[in-house]
């Protein structure tokens, strides 16, 4: 069975949340941090797409550009994940060996960690 990378990582996170109990709704706690790091992602690849392509950075950093990004990737995963509660079917799919692994939280951590640095770096390209 091959391995959904990005399912599993917005499946521990919930696990995480749900474990934590942040509030009632955990699925859309989830949904806005897992969010935030797809938009991360994004901003990162542009970021450094432009910066080799033309020298200097894109102007991610413009409050327009970065609300329109995160409402966009929040709607989109929110039709992947949330809509019609797929999040529940997904969550149950992976096995509890698989969500409780410690390489599992590794991953997931090692993801949250890359995802920010690569966009504070960008702070220092000129």
């Amino acid at each position: 069975m091959t391995t959904n990378y990005f399912k599993l990582i917005f499946c521990k996170l919930y696990q995480w949340v749900k474990y934590l109990n942040v509030d009632d709704i955990p699925q859309y706690t989830t949904l806005c941090v897992y969010s935030l790091l797809v938009s991360l992602n994004i901003s990162s690849i542009f970021g450094y797409g432009f910066y080799f392509i033309k020298g200097s950075p894109l102007n991610i950093f413009s409050k327009l550009y970065a609300l329109y990004l995160i409402l966009g990737v929040l709607g989109l995963l929110y039709l992947y994940f949330i809509q019609n509660r797929r999040y529940i079917e997904m969550y149950k799919s992976y096995s509890k060996s698989i969500l409780n692994s410690r390489s599992t939280s590794i991953l997931v951590i090692a993801y949250i960690l890359v995802s920010i640095l690569l966009f504070i770096s960008l702070i220092w390209l000129k």
